[in-house]
């Protein structure tokens, strides 16, 4: 998956005219620990409109649930996408937002 990532991530770079020469223009929503103590994560975004979250959330028995029911560390799996890739300060940035969770 990090590999994935990473591999889209070069293509929009490649797409939007970057190369190796300016490619600190673009600023990757992969994130690594301080310490290197965790994997790579991928910063990914909860749509929030109208005073309330815009994802649907499924536990185990495929019931609907609340997003505050969702604690550190929980195990989950998601259905991403990208929903902009947009030039802020100088630097260009992918959005990645969350459309699905499903506890595991």
């Amino acid at each position: 998956f990090y590999e994935f990532i990473q591999n889209l991530e070069y293509n929009q770079m490649k797409y939007i005219g970057l190369d190796e020469d300016n490619c600190d223009l673009y600023n990757s929503q992969i994130r690594q620990d301080k310490d290197e103590k965790y994997d790579p994560y991928l910063i990914v975004k909860v749509p929030f409109r109208h005073n309330k979250y815009e994802v649907d959330i499924l536990n185990k028995d495929n019931s609907y649930q609340s997003i505050q029911n969702i604690y550190n560390f929980t195990k989950m799996r998601c259905d991403i996408f990208i929903d902009k890739i947009w030039k802020y300060n100088e630097k260009y940035v992918c959005k990645w937002k969350i459309k699905k969770i499903e506890i595991v």
